[in-house]
């Protein structure tokens, strides 16, 4: 009830910020945030507690394409990485608080709690600009200027920027932000193919089965005796957000290939080695062991998987189309996310904790061969670079 929605809200927010604007449709999307939360925390029965997790999951659905988009056309290039990856480090920071609030509070006061979150980003979004490559594709130069001035200065760098969103503007007038020839050119099918195959990556490496049911996995991994399952996911979680902090520096520092890389070999490396410990080992004396494994899976999986299929969806669709592109992108990006969600259980059941995770493992190994021959490194490129890029050569730099 709250990842198919989330799929749903992606369409939704793709189409409604070429229509209404990344602003306007930001703050339209606090109202389902805010009208879920105090539902779920008053609901009298299970199927108004369905309908507040329909609500919380389609506005999270609208959130995605609409906040990485507004980020990647409101920053500045060297530190646009940075303000992507801070999503994942809002997530995990989100992941921790709630699993906080439901370990100390009743469940209702925990969920009224988190209807602050939506009514803060409502009155913080009621003062930013609209995004000026939003304006100035709509045919309105002066409040793009005015908007892009606002966010970035006026400083050496940005006006070449700017004076390079106008002319490329200027370039195609009356050009319909929708228009199908549009979605059939390589700058838009190359990063449409790259992108979702990322996602298919990125989700069935098992992070979200493993941050849905951490207390499952560390009952079947650690049995009864041993580590409280609860301190074995608090350390988790803490390794989780901790790694995201990480990720905004190294992103700044590395780029992405050498994020994608290192974040796929270790992320496989450390499900294999789990998955071999759980079907060969004898957990005697070694009761730590799997969460010591566990730990560094979501370290590694944290600074590469997790964030950069978000940052790169903000960075690499053509202006023309980048809210259909990273509509439709994060749509099948929640689609696997329920299909992994949902079948976390059966799997664990079924094939049990080692052959999960071997299966988990194997596809993170898998996609860091893929991701050697197709990532392309978008670091300090501007936009429009990077659609240049696409429509002219077989890929990005892949220049490490």
């Amino acid at each position: 009830m709250a990842a198919l929605p989330m799929a749903l809200g992606c369409l939704a927010g793709g189409f409604g910020m070429e229509r209404l604007g990344r602003k306007r449709t930001n703050l339209l999307l606090c109202i389902p945030f805010i009208a879920g939360w105090l539902l779920l925390a008053t609901a009298q029965n299970v199927a108004l507690l369905l309908v507040a997790r329909f609500l919380t999951g389609l506005a999270v659905g609208i959130l995605g394409p609409v906040g990485l988009i507004y980020i990647g056309e409101t920053s500045a290039p060297q530190y646009r990485g940075v303000l992507l990856a801070a999503v994942s480090l809002a997530v995990s920071t989100g992941i921790l608080l709630s699993h906080l609030l439901g370990a100390l509070l009743h469940w209702r006061l925990a969920a009224a709690l988190c209807t602050l979150a939506p009514l803060i980003a409502l009155i913080l979004v009621v003062v930013c600009p609209e995004s000026p490559a939003w304006l100035a594709s709509h045919g309105r130069p002066t409040e793009a200027q005015d908007s892009f001035r606002w966010l970035r200065g006026a400083d050496p760098e940005a006006a070449t920027e700017l004076q390079t969103l106008m002319h490329k503007q200027q370039q195609r007038p009356g050009e319909d932000c929708g228009s199908q020839g549009r979605l059939t050119r390589a700058s838009f099918v190359k990063p449409f193919i790259l992108m979702n195959i990322f996602f298919v990556i990125q989700q069935f490496s098992g992070v979200n089965a493993v941050a849905f049911y951490t207390v499952d996995i560390f009952q079947q991994t650690l049995g009864s005796g041993g580590v409280d399952k609860y301190v074995a996911m608090g350390v988790l979680d803490v390794a989780r957000l901790v790694m995201s902090l990480v990720t905004c520096v190294l992103l700044r520092r590395l780029g992405r290939r050498p994020l994608a890389l290192v974040s796929a070999a270790g992320t496989g490396g450390c499900l294999l080695i789990l998955a071999g410990l759980l079907r060969f080992g004898s957990s005697a004396g070694l009761r730590w062991t799997p969460v010591g494994l566990l730990v560094g899976y979501m370290c590694f999986v944290s600074i590469g998987l997790v964030p950069l299929p978000w940052v790169m969806t903000g960075e690499v669709f053509p202006a023309a189309v980048r809210g259909i592109g990273s509509g439709a992108t994060s749509c099948l990006g929640f689609l696997v996310f329920f299909a992994v969600v949902k079948s976390g259980p059966a799997m664990f059941a079924t094939l049990g904790s080692d052959g999960t995770f071997a299966i988990y493992g194997l596809v993170a190994a898998f996609g860091g061969v893929y991701l050697y021959f197709f990532c392309p490194e978008t670091k300090n490129k501007t936009l429009q670079e990077i659609e240049d890029a696409f429509e002219s050569k077989p890929a990005v730099s892949t220049k490490v």
